[in-house]
Formats: structure tokens, sequence, C-alpha cells
């Protein structure tokens, strides 16, 4: 993305004179540049093109956004896309795109975490839990369901097409057949009883989406995957990824744990499917097969 991108949003939106672009922040979906005027910095979050033309997905955008701003008021440290014109999502030389204030902080490996982290994270997710479960009235999609649509198809139709396009997963994925249609049973089976407990939540609560300051003050980022899901599949998730992984998985129920790794699986098929997509780049088919390939990794290491 050139400046000249940049200068016409800076005006548009009165952010200040433009003086300095830097080096793009990619996410695994989302591209986010940092940018300084001589008013403040900024990150300008370009919103992936090809999820952006399926409809639905910009209005699932804005309603996971309501719900940050919900979370902000409550007193959680939810970073929200700057509002212009009761609008968030804006549109640009065929891009859309989002304004967040720029948060100076980073995020922890899940190697580098320290039992504090993990707690004060598993206290923040606690706090969102509650307070998404008082919220009725924003239409936001139901993981669970979503996930029993994505894992439950045909796998050797999929394969054979990951075949014809010679992907680089094909055989990772042939390998792990047997560990899939095991998540895939299990999944099904707790899918009833997992259903009968949800609340709205953040759906994404990885390391990589909570910022600490130099002062190891939380801010949590990246709400696009915001929906209803069960809160006890989510704290697992949250527990395997930014603690321990084995260690603590004999506080959780095995329906819980089944309902979590359907999660992780579904996202395999997201990124096998994304193999597939018109025009895309290098670099983001490197990220879709290294999250394919560290996914079923995650799988492999919680059935062990």
């Amino acid at each position: 993305m050139t400046f000249d991108f940049f200068k016409p949003i800076c005006s548009r939106f009165d952010l200040g004179y433009l003086l300095e672009t830097f080096s793009v922040c990619r996410g695994i979906l989302h591209q986010v540049y940092p940018i300084k005027t001589q008013k403040d910095q900024f990150a300008i979050k370009i919103l992936n093109p090809y999820l952006t033309q399926h409809v639905g997905y910009l209005e699932q955008i804005e309603n996971a956004q309501k719900f940050a701003r919900i979370c902000q008021k409550n007193g959680m440290p939810a970073v929200t896309a700057q509002v212009y014109d009761q609008k968030i999502v804006f549109q640009q030389d065929h891009l859309y795109f989002m304004i967040f204030p720029w948060i100076q902080g980073k995020s922890f490996s899940k190697t580098s975490q320290s039992l504090s982290a993990f707690n004060q994270a598993r206290q923040l997710l606690i706090k969102i839990h509650q307070i998404g479960a008082s919220i009725k009235d924003i239409q936001m999609p139901h993981l669970l369901e979503n996930i029993r649509n994505s894992i439950n198809l045909n796998w050797s139709a999929l394969i054979q097409k990951g075949k014809k396009h010679q992907c680089a997963w094909v055989g990772d994925v042939q390998k792990n057949r047997p560990l899939i249609e095991k998540v895939i049973v299990h999944f099904n089976d707790a899918y009833p009883e997992l259903c009968k407990n949800q609340v709205l939540s953040h759906g994404d609560f990885l390391p990589k989406n909570v910022l600490w300051d130099g002062q190891n003050q939380p801010f949590i980022i990246d709400w696009e995957f915001a929906g209803f899901v069960n809160p006890e599949c989510e704290l697992f998730d949250v527990t395997f990824n930014w603690y321990q992984e084995r260690a603590l998985r004999q506080h959780f129920s095995p329906n819980v744990i089944s309902g979590c790794l359907g999660n992780w699986l579904s996202w395999v098929v997201f990124n096998m499917h994304r193999t597939f997509w018109d025009d895309i780049g290098k670099s983001e088919l490197k990220i879709a097969e290294q999250e394919i390939s560290k996914t079923l990794e995650c799988i492999n290491v919680s059935y062990g």
C-alpha cells in the first residue's frame, strides 16, 4: 500500500497531515498499516477483499464492533474502531477499511506467557462472558452451528480438490484423517449439550489479540470473530493457548474439549478452502498452509 493511498483517508477523516507510514502488520486474515500524522498515530485495518465480497460480512464486522463498544463501556480494555457519521467501515479504491487508535504494546507468544498473564487473560474473558450473557439484541453468528456446518463435509472430495490444485497441505490432512474423523464424531455427540449454554463473546481470544503496554496493561484487539459461543469451550481454548496444554485439561469436561477441537478443525477447513481462492497471493497462501499445519498439530497435542 502506497503513501498516496493513505493521504485522502487522512484528509477525509480529519486525521491530520500524513507524516509517515510504517511497515504493514500482516495479520492472519487482514492487514494493518500504522500511520503517523501531525495529530496522532493510527492503525488502518484493510479488510480481506475476498471476505468483504460475501453477503453479510461487513454487517458482521459492524455488529462485532457494536459488541466491542459495549464491552468498552462496561470497563473492558477493548480497542474499537473510530466512528464517523455512525459508520466504522469505509471504502476506498475497492478496498474496505477501519480506523483504530494506535496502541503501543506487544503480544506474548504461548511460550513466553506467565501464570500471571494467563490468569489476567482468563479473568478478562470471564468478564466478557458476563457482559455478553446479558445481550440478546445484536445479530451475531452462532459459532457452534457454524462449526458443525463447516466440519461435516465431504472430506474425500475436498482432498481430491487439493490434489488437483497441488496444495501443500494434502499429505498432512491425509495423514490425520483418522484424527479428523474422531474430532467430528466427538463434536457431533457433544453439540446438543454445548448449545444449551451460549453467550456473546470475543470468539478469537488468543495471545496475539491482546496487546500489553509498558505497564503490563492489556488491550483487546481484533473482535471480528465475535459471536455466540459456549463459554467453557472458549475458556479451554484460552487455557491451551495462553499457558499450559494438557496439564489443565482435567478441569474441563470431554464435551467442552470436543467443542473446542471442533472449532480448531473448522479453522483447518477454512484455510483449506482459502488456498483455492482466486488470485490468492503467495504470502497469504503461505499463511493458510501454516495455519493448517499448526492447527492440526494442536489437535494432535490435545488428544495426545
